[in-house]
């Protein structure tokens, strides 16, 4: 699903092969139409400037808009997300969306709880990832990973089973179903080219034999995926470790109740939460969005950062298998930084820094330089993938 093509493509570390772009209707890129919440706060102007870049990157993406939180409950919808938007998520299976209100904001709004429920979202993963130029305090040690959990307790309503170990240690086959999509997603993010590692982050302050509630799907995923090495560590010293080098670690599976303060970490390694991508994965539908709430304060004033909103885009490209136009933003994305001149507002140094309509502008100038490409991977402590003119 991530990254499983290009893995065919790339055998060899120095090795540069050409991306001979799949046909439109295999992918079916043009049959799936992706679902668009907009949300609330800051949601409509980075999703616009998402999108914007997007459709930049990768032509025949077909945008289908709903509405979610304030617009959805000003019409009469109670769960914060209008029938109509469920019935397009549910034909469709991929959105793309905005922030949300959350539960502290106001019990009323509750979208991503409905989305979590009526979806059954059981996975969640964090993206978090450095670029250049933006002088944060560890902003040079090679942070690129992914963090990997099971669905939080809260958007789990009332069904422990999904969220309790125990359960799963006393046999219940949907808690064990549950555990295994979360594992089985962590393999599927570190079979690719820059990422062989899994670490599972244990609770306690002893490593156990076992991997906890994780032990059974790992054991049964880990033969499906002989390349990839796996580590069991303990919470206690974990953090330390994680700040101090974190490009020792690629994806992190970790129980949901730990994976907040990770996510925390994560974000101050990158520059916050504005930089960091987060999915929802279900069965059949996955949600890509900002890690970052709706910041409404900041809305409306062109003002906000999109970087969270658009490496979510790239995440759904990839999920698409459109991993050519992915690497080419994320590469223009790479020359943005490095260059310095057109940064967010939040990133940039010495109180520069461009709106959020100029920042997405300045990816698709930089992605019209390199308009046919070809992917290879760097070389280095920290691999990545990028692109060349062909």
């Amino acid at each position: 699903m991530f990254g499983q093509a290009l893995a065919a493509k790339v055998e060899d570390e120095g090795r540069e092969d050409p991306v001979v772009p799949t046909p439109k209707a295999a992918v079916g890129i043009e049959e799936v139409p992706i679902v668009v919440l907009p949300g609330d706060g800051v949601g409509p102007e980075v999703l616009d400037s998402c999108i914007r870049v997007l459709s930049a990157a990768c032509s025949g993406l077909d945008f289908k808009y709903a509405e979610a939180g304030d617009a959805a409950l000003v019409n009469g919808a109670p769960d914060g997300i209008s029938d109509r938007a469920l019935d397009a998520i549910d034909r469709s299976g991929i959105v793309l969306k905005g922030p949300l209100k959350g539960a502290s904001q106001g019990e009323r709004y509750k979208g991503d709880r409905t989305l979590s429920r009526s979806f059954a979202l059981h996975s969640t993963v964090h993206f978090a990832k450095e670029y250049p130029g933006i002088g944060w305090p560890h902003s040079s040690l090679g942070t690129d990973l992914a963090i990997v959990s099971d669905a939080d307790p809260y958007d789990a309503g009332d069904d422990a089973s999904v969220s309790d170990p125990a359960a799963c240690r006393s046999g219940d086959e949907d808690a064990a179903d549950a555990w295994s999509e979360t594992a089985g997603l962590a393999f599927q993010l570190a079979d690719n080219p820059c990422w062989k590692q899994i670490d599972c982050v244990m609770e306690g302050t002893e490593v156990q034999p076992s991997l906890g509630a994780y032990h059974g799907a790992v054991v049964a995923l880990r033969n499906r995926y002989p390349d990839i090495k796996l580590r069991s560590v303990s919470t206690a010293g974990f953090f330390e470790k994680l700040v101090s080098q974190p490009h020792r670690y690629d994806v992190l599976l970790i129980r949901a109740a730990f994976a907040g303060a990770l996510k925390a970490v994560a974000a101050g390694l990158v520059g916050g939460s504005s930089m960091m991508a987060q999915m929802r994965v279900g069965p059949e539908t996955v949600v890509f969005e900002p890690a970052h709430g709706p910041l409404e304060k900041i809305a409306g004033r062109d003002v906000a950062n999109p970087m969270a909103m658009i490496l979510a885009g790239v995440a759904m490209l990839r999920h698409l298998n459109q991993e050519a136009a992915a690497a080419r933003v994320e590469e223009a994305l790479w020359r943005v930084f490095r260059k310095g001149r057109t940064l967010p507002f939040d990133m940039a140094r010495s109180g520069g820094g461009v709106g959020c309509r100029t920042f997405g502008e300045a990816i698709i100038e930089e992605m019209e330089v390199f308009p046919a490409t070809r992917l290879h991977r760097t070389s280095g402590h920290r691999r990545r993938l990028a692109v060349v003119a062909a």
